[in-house]
């Protein structure tokens, strides 16, 4: 039973990070990539497609023999954020949503 708390637990406050990268994303729409920076840090990669500059940001670990993954992309507009994705598990987003949060 204690397990099945747990697990409800996690999958809660996973729920939460990611719905916490969302509306963070969401609000660094249109601002330059300087601002983006200064809440997430540097990114780690930085490439050009298409002629526009995109920043990806992506953080990982392995346990129990399973990857886990998080990674966000920006794509500008100029010097503008236009757009974001992001994929990974909830739990390893953790780390960008408590940054977004702050």
């Amino acid at each position: 039973m204690r397990s099945i708390c747990l697990a409800f637990a996690a999958v809660a406050l996973a729920g939460c990070s990611i719905s916490t990268i969302k509306e963070g994303m969401n609000d660094l729409k249109g601002k330059p990539i300087t601002v983006a920076i200064a809440k997430l840090g540097i990114p780690d990669s930085e490439a050009t497609i298409a002629g526009r500059k995109v920043y990806t940001w992506q953080t990982g670990t392995i346990a129990g023999g399973d990857q886990y993954q998080c990674k966000i992309r920006v794509v500008m507009a100029g010097e503008l954020i236009e757009s974001y994705s992001g994929e990974g598990d909830a739990g390893t987003c953790e780390r960008y949503a408590s940054k977004l949060r702050g």
